[in-house]
């Protein structure tokens, strides 16, 4: 079993910029990572390293591994993550000695979508770590500390802004499908064909359509033709339409 670090290189505010894995101890790594610096690496993370001058390192996690296919996962893993928060990273690829040919979030879940011993390793390797308290009270810290930073708080911004698109689509949608409802319930008026949302669309129209129901009724019972669109004699009058009358009620 071979123990290794996921660290963290962070400017003067803790925020951090660069995620990275060793089998060293990462104090030794980001000793390395300031040589390279002071002698002009020409990569991101070293650009931005002399450009704010005062950086620090943190170990992430403690992974311990008989695999390094599983240090690198631990590594796509918190890649994955900070950028999720909207931390600005250095990383010029998503980890694990440049898994790239993704997104950054699509890169961890593709990965494991098609690696099912990646999945197990990942799971086993998430128990027996956060099995330590110690584990758990720093993934904490990790986290308060993140928030309470600037690109925590521009990370909070993004999220509430989001949030407040999201809220707004919602509610266009259900406007849309309560109009499209409405919409479906529109018809002609059974009497006069104007369109309504109810049988007759006043109260003229409903008293000619119960003038017709009784009109009818009778005149089935006389065994007389029935034609229900036929007006009554009094709709002809207010309608100035020619009715004859017996086309009322049967007699």
């Amino acid at each position: 079993m071979t123990t290794g670090y996921i660290y963290a290189l962070t400017d003067s505010h803790g925020t951090v910029r660069y995620i990275g894995q060793t089998a060293r101890t990462p104090e030794d790594r980001y000793r390395d990572h300031r040589r390279a610096a002071k002698g002009g690496a020409d990569n991101r993370v070293y650009r931005w390293m002399r450009k704010v001058g005062k950086t620090s390192v943190r170990t992430l996690e403690t992974v311990e591994y008989d695999d390094i296919a599983f240090l690198n996962e631990r590594e796509i893993y918190w890649v994955t993550f900070f950028r999720r928060l909207g931390a600005d990273l250095t990383n010029m690829t998503d980890g694990g000695f440049g898994i790239q040919g993704f997104s950054t979030r699509d890169a961890l879940l593709n990965y494991y979508a098609t690696n099912p011993e990646a999945r197990e390793r990942n799971r086993q390797g998430q128990l027996k770590r956060y099995a330590d308290p110690a584990e758990r009270e720093r993934a904490k810290q990790i986290a308060r500390e993140f928030w309470s930073s600037p690109a925590g708080a521009a990370t909070r911004a993004r999220m509430s802004a989001a949030a407040a698109e999201r809220g707004r689509e919602r509610r266009e949608q259900r406007e849309a499908e309560r109009l499209a409802a409405v919409e479906a319930r529109l018809h002609d008026c059974s009497v006069c064909d104007t369109p309504t949302y109810t049988k007759y669309c006043g109260a003229d129209c409903f008293a000619e359509g119960q003038a017709r129901y009784v009109r009818d009724l009778y005149r089935a019972k006389a065994g007389l033709p029935v034609d229900p669109a036929a007006p009554t004699s009094k709709w002809g009058v207010t309608r100035g339409l020619h009715v004859t009358k017996h086309e009322d009620i049967a007699s």
